[in-house]
């Protein structure tokens, strides 16, 4: 090898190694502030779903930006209290009936798994009947417990200032998007910026196409349980059931099989011979029918990941926002990915003249 390509080499795996340390450092620092820096995940990931609604708003009525971006603002405002709305109508009614019979549910579901109101539990028989009751009273004990209603009330006031504080941001990033977009790219080595720009030209239809596709296969999956469970089965909590279904279709991989775990429950609280058979089929239908024609009709081949890398995105996703973490790691791993394509593209150019 000569002189100028073992420099060549040296400089290159010196720069590796100066960007994994820096992106290291920096998901150390993301990690350190997730929660000061959450607002702004919330407000960043929504503006971006909405910008481009925004942009055919102002093409289509030829208005500025900031009038667009206000316009779409209110309207999702409308759209969080018409969802606040049909909380406080319809599902909190359905959780509180769901969390009063709660204990009676577990010792059905007790009593039919072991075949009688006896348990062995580490070697000793117990009673189902005590087990119901003790839970029904520390259920009871933490909703009376003052202790916990101050925890309710001082989460409710943090939750208000950080939804507050996502709303203003969200108003901002709609109406300054392009614009901070560009500042991003300042931040951003001279050399680099080209390839950034590439980057995120070939990740902006994947994670559209992801999130709309998504958000599709949310209310399909929430709107046929409610339709089949509520109306045409007769289920008690028919919307608490499709709305944690719909939910749970949002986690990759582990979330499909909790809705058939869900919907087995529900399945095994029915009396009715017949309506526990519906549940079943509608189960593997509904499996079925996202996994096999709306998944891949809608989403295509937008997020193209190997399971174990879905799997890490997810976990990762999870120990550094939570749910949150958990809904933003494909669109992520999916930017990490084609950020790694077009890295390693160079590299390939590189050998090839070197050859």
């Amino acid at each position: 090898m000569s002189e100028p390509d073992a420099t060549s080499s040296r400089g290159r795996c010196e720069c590796w190694i100066l960007g994994l340390l820096v992106v290291g450092f920096a998901l150390f620092v993301i990690w350190l502030l997730r929660y000061v820096l959450l607002p702004f995940v919330i407000a960043g990931a929504l503006a971006y779903v909405l910008g481009s609604v925004v942009r055919w708003t102002g093409r289509k009525w030829n208005w500025p930006r900031w009038l667009a971006a206000s316009i779409i603002f209110v309207f999702v405002l409308a759209i969080m209290a018409g969802i606040g709305w049909v909380i406080d109508i319809w599902v909190l009614p359905q959780v509180r009936s769901l969390l009063a019979t709660f204990p009676d549910t577990i010792g059905r579901f007790l009593r039919l798994l072991f075949r009688g109101d006896s348990i062995q539990f580490m070697g000793e028989p117990r009673s189902i009947s005590t087990v119901v009751e003790q839970l029904r009273g520390s259920l009871s004990q933490y909703l009376d417990n003052p202790d916990s209603l101050l925890h309710v009330i001082v989460g409710s006031v943090g939750a208000s200032i950080g939804l507050t504080l996502t709303l203003f941001l969200l108003l901002f990033f709609m109406i300054d998007g392009p614009r901070l977009a560009r500042g991003a790219i300042w931040v951003v080595p001279p050399p680099a910026r080209e390839k950034v720009r590439i980057i995120a030209r070939r990740s902006g239809p994947v994670i559209n196409r992801y999130i709309f596709g998504i958000i599709f296969v949310v209310i399909y999956a929430t709107a046929l349980t409610w339709i089949v469970m509520g109306l045409v089965l007769h289920v008690h909590g028919a919307l608490l059931l499709a709305l944690a279904v719909g939910f749970l279709e949002l986690i990759p991989v582990v979330g499909p099989i909790l809705a058939l775990l869900v919907m087995g429950i529900a399945a095994i609280e029915q009396a009715n011979f017949w309506t526990i058979l519906g549940i079943c089929i509608f189960a593997i239908g509904l499996r079925l029918s996202i996994d096999q024609l709306v998944g891949p009709v809608v989403l295509g081949r937008a997020v193209k990941l190997p399971a174990p890398l879905i799997l890490f995105a997810f976990v990762a996703g999870g120990a550094i926002y939570g749910p949150l973490g958990v809904f933003l790691a494909i669109p992520a791993a999916a930017v990490g990915k084609i950020a790694l394509e077009e890295i390693y593209r160079d590299g390939k150019a590189n050998d090839s003249e070197r050859g």
